[in-house]
């Protein structure tokens, strides 16, 4: 509509002024794709520096953490020596907690201010802690967790070693004829032409690396990943790892059955493990003992070793060691997708530098029909009929 001019309203009828579409002098409107790609840019940037500290990284600072506090280092001070040693997000993080404590949070409230060293249900495992006086055994039950999950990851990279040097390779070592008949820039060329593929395939791994960065673009994986025979059973280990896990220590620093338990649906970030632990958690709310309440759905080994903690009156440590059980058999399928992931890629970069010696070896033997020799020879072929 031009600026000025009016439209009736549809429920009384009155002739109402339009708005003007005002642009203050010396500012130019953004169009609307352009402000999508920076809203993108912005929300891909945010989602990227909120993502956790490297896991061998938290595991390292905890782990200082903890035994400036055994060395009797008040909370605040122990926060602030670690923020002025870390750099970057780190010590951004660390400083964060640092100053919630000086304007009176709690330790729990505090470590909530940094997402980032603490994420998922820390800082609750922390609070439960910091009310029993164990916060230096929850630190050090949170370290523990940490480098298992780092030496897993370590394998897992691993694995990969031998692919990818046989992808640097290939990127290297066929474009090298180029480097006799066309110098250094036809070779350079070659090189990045060769190494099209494998960083297609990088970005595509990359993607869905990033995508697990944002909660709802991760939970739908998670939910893809389900249907697939092997990557589905290990995600729902690693799920109910990270719930036994957090109900042991939630036991271990003292919180109730039915809070531990709450904290273990929430640590799950899995549906039908988060199901799973609500159905038991109610069964235990009615009266009926733990391993009694388990869900059909959890493995029986798990309801053998709640039992046997249950008459012993270790409860806690026998969640405990049901998690590190867990975390094996996971660790075992996880070695397992790695192993069959190398053998696949290695296969196809193999067959990839075989298809390309077979083809360089048929253009220097005039085999391929398309070749330059061969449109040499038609010119000249024309040039004696004539």
């Amino acid at each position: 509509a031009r600026p000025g001019s009016s439209k009736k309203c549809p429920s009384c009828r009155k002739v109402l002024p339009m708005a003007q579409n005002i642009v203050s002098p010396g500012r130019r409107e953004r169009p609307g794709l352009q402000a999508g790609v920076v809203q993108a840019f912005a929300c891909l940037g945010k989602t990227f520096s909120g993502r956790p500290i490297a896991i061998a990284k938290r595991a390292l600072t905890l782990q200082s953490l903890q035994r400036q506090l055994l060395a009797g280092i008040p909370v605040v001070a122990a926060f602030k020596s670690l923020g002025g040693l870390s750099g970057g997000r780190t010590g951004i993080a660390l400083n964060r907690v640092a100053a919630g404590l000086e304007s009176g949070l709690t330790l729990a409230d505090a470590a909530r201010l940094a997402p980032q060293m603490f994420p998922g249900t820390a800082p609750d495992l922390i609070g439960a802690a910091e009310h029993t006086g164990t916060i230096p055994d929850m630190l050090d039950s949170m370290v523990r967790t940490l480098k298992l999950q780092a030496e897993t990851r370590r394998r897992i990279l691993t694995s990969f070693a031998y692919p990818a040097f046989l992808a640097l390779s290939a990127c290297l070592l066929l474009p090298l004829p180029r480097l006799v008949s066309c110098g250094p820039g036809g070779y350079l060329a070659g090189v990045a032409k060769t190494a099209l593929p494998f960083l297609a395939i990088a970005g595509i791994i990359g993607s869905f690396w990033f995508a697990t960065l944002n909660p709802r673009a991760s939970d739908a994986l998670r939910r893809i990943a389900r249907h697939v025979p092997l990557a589905g059973a290990a995600i729902r280990e690693r799920a109910l790892f990270a719930s036994l896990q957090t109900i042991g220590l939630a036991l271990q620093a003292g919180l109730g059955i039915s809070q531990s338990l709450k904290l273990g649906t929430i640590a799950a970030q899995d549906r039908q493990t988060s199901d799973a632990w609500k159905a038991t958690a109610l069964l235990v709310a009615r009266g009926a003992t733990l391993s009694a309440a388990l869900h059909p759905s959890l493995p029986d080994d798990i309801a053998v070793s709640i039992g046997t903690g249950e008459k012993t009156g270790a409860l806690s440590d026998a969640i405990l060691d049901a998690a590190v059980s867990t975390w094996s058999r996971y660790q075992a399928r996880m070695a397992l997708l790695a192993r069959i992931a190398s053998v696949t890629i290695s296969v196809l970069v193999v067959s990839f530098i075989a298809f390309n010696i077979v083809q360089s070896f048929l253009d220097v033997l005039n085999l391929g029909g398309n070749s330059q020799m061969d449109m040499e020879m038609m010119r000249e072929l024309r040039g004696v009929i004539q």
